[in-house]
């Protein structure tokens, strides 16, 4: 335990938290441009408290629900997991400060693939 306390102490966490938010940019940006889709960055306010972010679907204009999209996810190559539950809120919710630093991009563009087809 100690060892990991002075791991956490000699982070520098405003780097991690620049990190953070650069993963929720890409995301975001990637699906800036696809109808029907919004996204919001946020911060939840209980536990996790780090850049999250949520997705969400117009299904009057996007013709797959949040739960086939989250399927999609967990089959396809590489497996993706959005945070759990949250697509029963009709969102998909992801938390990139567990990211290793290439899955931001590699969420996005399973998500393009998903939404396009």
């Amino acid at each position: 335990m100690w060892v990991a306390l002075e791991h956490f102490l000699k982070r520098d966490h405003q780097k991690d938290w620049s990190e953070w938010e650069e993963r929720v940019r890409v995301i975001a940006s990637s699906l800036a441009a696809a109808r029907g889709v919004n996204t919001e960055r946020f911060v939840p306010e209980i536990a996790n408290r780090v850049p999250h972010l949520r997705i969400r679907l117009d299904p009057g204009v996007v013709k797959i629900s949040h739960a086939n999209a989250v399927r999609q996810l967990r089959e396809g190559e590489p497996s993706i997991e959005p945070v759990p539950g949250s697509y029963v809120k009709d969102t998909l919710e992801f938390a990139p400060w567990t990211f290793q630093p290439v899955d931001a991009e590699v969420v996005a563009r399973r998500l393009r693939e998903i939404l396009k087809a």
